[in-house]
């Protein structure tokens, strides 16, 4: 806060305004899990990866089984590879895509406030699948799907229930974490949520 307002540094030097919008999303700092023991090889997370980056004859954990995951591992069985998903839940089967009228109905109260919405209809903060291309490349043995990762050694993941996977390079697929700390004169909780109010910040006028 300056005596012109707010100010932001940039890159470009400061800018001032009266109003701020933060409109960058608020999961800005990638998610990888402290597992016990160290891994040797290369180890990522899926925001910096990029599948043309990776070999062909590399073994590949993808640790996840969200979004980010589904897409890179899609990528990489397109390619012909063989790889390795470590998932807690595995592989979830496809939701069918509705059909009319029923999708038109959906699509109309999608634009509902959430809060109208019986408790079952509510997000669960996962989206589901809508293809069943990885289970049926794991039926077919390109997919080696093991269980939740839960620790590291020099050349390998290990698995859930005991599984031990030979592994050059973990992706790790697992999302983001709130990373609102570079905003300063704000107050964060413990899930790192600011105070406002319906958006509005209640310790920084125009934020």
């Amino acid at each position: 806060v300056s005596e012109r307002g707010l100010e932001l540094a940039t890159d470009a030097g400061p800018l001032h305004s009266k109003r701020v919008v933060l409109a960058c999303g608020e999961y800005g700092r990638p998610r990888i899990p402290q597992l016990p023991g160290s891994f040797g090889g290369l180890s990522q997370h899926s925001s910096e990866v990029r599948a043309s980056q990776i070999d062909d004859d590399e073994r590949i954990v993808v640790v996840g089984s969200g979004n980010s995951a589904v897409e890179l591992a899609s990528r990489l069985l397109s390619r012909g590879m063989k790889i390795t998903l470590a998932a807690r839940s595995g592989i979830s089967p496809a939701i069918p895509i509705a059909t009319e009228p029923i999708s038109t109905l959906m699509w109309w109260l999608s634009a509902l406030p959430t809060s109208w919405l019986p408790d079952g209809l509510r997000c669960t903060g996962t989206v589901p699948k809508v293809d069943d291309e990885l289970r049926l490349a794991a039926e077919q043995g390109q997919l080696n799907v093991v269980g939740e990762a839960v620790g590291l050694e020099e050349g390998a993941l290990l698995a859930a229930h005991g599984e031990r996977v030979l592994v050059d390079r973990i992706i790790w697929a697992t999302g983001f974490v709130r990373d609102l700390s570079w905003v300063s004169g704000i107050t964060l909780d413990d899930s790192g949520i600011p105070s406002h109010h319906r958006g509005l910040s209640t310790e920084l006028q125009g934020l």
